[in-house]
């Protein structure tokens, strides 16, 4: 994920707090091990892309977060 698109010092966006929720729902549903977030919209950008990396990471493996712009 590009950090212009999920800055990661900064509160998820609207619709942000929709895909982490629905991340940690599929691996739940995959049989992975998924955190219950009680309030995604709490959520940093760095802290909702780590969830979905240690969530879903394994079904995309080559696909990493760029730190830097």
């Amino acid at each position: 994920m590009d950090q212009a698109l999920i800055p990661l010092d900064q509160p998820l966006s609207p619709l942000a707090p929709a895909l982490v929720g629905g991340c940690l729902a599929m691996a739940k549903q995959l049989g992975r091990p998924a955190p219950a977030i009680t309030d995604p919209a709490a959520l940093t950008g760095a802290e909702g892309l780590e969830l979905m990396h240690e969530a879903l990471g394994h079904l995309w493996p080559g696909i990493n977060h760029a730190t830097s712009a």
